[in-house]
């Protein structure tokens, strides 16, 4: 049996090549994943963050990019903060906090039509 074509799940798997390769290029660590709680995708869930060196503006470098991809490919972000200041963070890139989330922390931002650029 083969499996169908998913442009969905292809386009998740381009975006995740791409912002794990710029943020490994800028000295952060990030996993990302296709968020597909029904069997197909939705958004992408970024489950972990780390810069190697924090303070130098790196994961802010990674996160706009994030952004701007989750824009231009009209995806969903999610993510799951640990504690307020990463909170925080990703509210400056416009997660707010999901009511209707997998966890009482879950985030979810929607992406900006026309954004990407």
């Amino acid at each position: 049996m083969s499996r169908r074509f998913d442009p969905e799940a292809a386009k998740a798997k381009r975006v995740i090549r791409e912002i794990t390769a710029f943020a490994k290029s800028q000295g952060v660590q990030m996993a990302v994943r296709p968020m597909a709680p029904y069997g197909y995708v939705l958004g992408l869930d970024m489950t972990d963050l780390f810069a190697d060196v924090p303070g130098q503006g790196n994961g802010t470098r990674v996160m706009t990019r994030f952004c701007q991809l989750l824009d231009l490919h009209q995806m969903l972000g999610y993510t799951n903060p640990a504690g307020r200041r990463n909170y925080e963070f990703y509210r400056r890139f416009g997660f707010e906090w999901s009511p209707n989330g997998r966890s009482s922390t879950e985030m979810i931002r929607y992406a900006v039509e026309g954004g990407g650029s």
